[in-house]
């Protein structure tokens, strides 16, 4: 247990919730404290403070950042941390109530506030006026070989489900050159996969007279990382020309992210999408022809209101049809800043929960078959870590996303970090088993 007196001045610990964007702010607000002079610590180890990015995106997000904010208290009350600060999301939604319902907390700052961060936790600081130090523009939490780059911020697009716009604000794009500048350090710091990640990938460039092919045709050109994946390509935005791009070049990983929702026409409409029914069918069978071996994780919502029965049959047969790679399926949250939390026809809970068990068990037992038919196949795979189930270490290939998809798991010996032919062995599930081909 720490005391009070142990805590070194000008010491920072740090806890980012929520998805891999709210991680890149994360990272900044380090490096911007470092330029400060502070001290970035390992997170538990106990600080002078303890910065937590919450997400404010659903329910349990919530719920979750709330519980780890009272943790945190419990950690002031026994002298592990001496100030506590939390940012993000869920402040920018709930500010007024949350300082009235926990004043444990130091200081509370809004996402729409962040760039005044690290001057604000410096002034809780017990060291005065440090000397502003050059430092990088991140500063990295992921393991040393991948990470995340931002590419833009906030979503126009106007979907009724979600409260982005409410939290983020309108659309923009981060300038084409700051990113090919942040790329290049990310790849001096031994970057072998780059995750290009925002609401919505397929917008950038839109505002600045950009586009998301140039800014991956400059990664290309003036990068070497080896792996380039792309996230978040809301279906109305894939191009040709994307796809072309991605057909053609190796560095760019086969995977593609389609947040499509759902496929029945009624419930698209009322969510506000743009995409329908006819327009997903067209994209899925136009990616598959022009990419045969691309990877395809969808994104689905059950249990929006005023979804109907057939509705939901209408989308299990689709995600059976289509056999997705990786899905991942929520629940609607009735948020009260999204439009349709006012919408009539709410669905039970225990409906929506049932829909989301029953559709992700569909999807598990269409991936388990065609995990199991990749025995005997051979992939380039990244290693990640030690391995959690026994085996020596365990990594992906490209069609697996860090944290999100199966991994894997590798017999004999690797080095972290590392590319190596595996041949796959057996097949664990969603995880597979392999050893060096």
């Amino acid at each position: 247990m720490f005391s009070k007196r142990e805590h070194k001045p000008g010491t920072i610990e740090y806890l980012s919730l929520g998805c891999d964007k709210n991680l890149v702010d994360t990272e900044r607000i380090l490096a911007n404290l470092k330029n400060l002079g502070f001290k970035v610590v390992s997170p538990g180890k106990g600080a002078e403070i303890l910065l937590i990015t919450t997400c404010g995106f659903i329910q349990p997000a919530k719920q979750e950042s709330i519980e780890q904010i009272l943790l945190a208290c419990e950690r002031k009350e026994r002298g592990e941390i001496e100030k506590l600060v939390v940012a993000g999301c869920m402040v920018e939604l709930n500010l007024e109530e949350l300082k009235k319902e926990i004043p444990e907390v130091d200081l509370w700052i809004k996402f729409s506030d962040l760039e005044q961060l690290p001057k604000k936790i410096q002034s809780l600081s017990s060291v005065k006026n440090k000397a502003g130090l050059r430092s990088a523009p991140r500063f990295l939490t992921t393991p040393k070989h991948l990470s995340y780059l931002k590419i833009s911020e906030g979503c126009d697009r106007g979907c009724r489900f979600c409260i982005i716009p409410s939290i983020r604000g309108r659309f923009h794009s981060e300038p084409l050159d700051k990113l090919i500048e942040e790329a290049k350090f990310l790849e001096k710091s031994g970057v072998k996969e780059l995750n290009l990640v925002a609401q919505d990938l397929c917008d950038y460039g839109k505002d600045i007279g950009s586009s998301l092919v140039e800014l991956i045709e400059r990664l290309l050109d003036e990068t070497e990382i080896p792996w380039l994946r792309l996230f978040y390509l809301n279906p109305e935005g894939v191009t040709d020309e994307l796809l072309e791009l991605i057909a053609s070049e190796k560095r760019i990983c086969k995977y593609i992210d389609l947040p499509f929702q759902h496929i029945s026409e009624r419930v698209l409409k009322a969510m506000g999408r743009r995409a329908r029914e006819r327009q997903i069918r067209a994209l899925i069978s136009k990616i598959k022809k022009q990419i045969p071996e691309v990877c395809l994780r969808g994104t689905a919502l059950v249990g929006f209101p005023g979804e109907r029965e057939d509705d939901f049959r209408e989308l299990k047969n689709f995600v059976e049809e289509v056999e997705f790679d990786w899905l991942g399926v929520f629940c609607f949250s009735a948020e009260t800043e999204a439009e349709a939390s006012c919408f009539p026809d709410h669905v039970p809970e225990s409906v929506k929960m049932c829909r989301k068990e029953e559709l992700e068990n569909l999807w598990q037992e269409l991936a388990e078959e065609k995990n199991s038919g990749k025995i005997g196949k051979t992939f380039e795979v990244l290693v990640d870590s030690k391995s959690d189930l026994g085996y020596s270490y365990q990594g992906r290939s490209q069609f697996q996303a860090y944290e999100l998809d199966g991994l894997i798991q590798l017999k004999g010996r690797f080095k972290t970090g590392n590319f190596y032919m595996v041949r796959i062995v057996d097949c664990l599930g969603m995880d597979l088993v392999g050893e060096i081909a």
